[in-house]
């Protein structure tokens, strides 16, 4: 949980942190073994994401970043999970920070694969969507 603006520096320390240790935990991410995978990192076009120590820190992780087009929500499918999170976490009358931060924890597991799976095959009408309309909104 992050409390207040995210600048440039503060986020290349949380990537620092975060990113390759993630990925390893998901990917083969030593080049040096065998079964390597290739991985890329998504992320939503934020002023310090694209603030140029970030991007010279990711270029010299050699990490892969997919290209997103800036400001489209309807193409990130992860806005449409936020409301249920908040659905499940508004029943328990949360006060602290670091209640939020333990229910957001305990409730994820409560969220169904179905929900992710949904999110993942709209994307072809997503981008038709986008497309049709310009990159302008949509239903999504």
């Amino acid at each position: 949980m992050y409390k207040g603006k995210l600048k440039s520096q503060s986020l290349k320390g949380l990537l620092k942190r975060t990113v390759a240790e993630t990925a390893a935990d998901y990917y083969q991410t030593d080049p040096t073994k065998p079964g390597h995978e290739q991985w890329w990192l998504l992320h939503d076009n934020s002023p310090p994401f694209k603030s140029r120590v970030n991007q010279t820190w990711i270029h010299n992780q050699a990490i892969n970043v997919l290209d997103w087009p800036p400001y489209s929500p309807d193409l990130n499918p992860i806005e449409n999970l936020w409301p249920r999170v908040h659905r499940l976490m508004d029943r328990l009358k949360l006060t602290t920070d670091e209640e939020v931060a333990d229910a957001f924890v305990e409730c994820w597991p409560e969220l169904s694969l179905d929900i992710f799976t949904g999110f993942a095959q709209s994307m072809p009408a997503r981008l038709e969507a986008v497309i049709k309309a310009n990159g302008d909104a949509t239903k999504y």
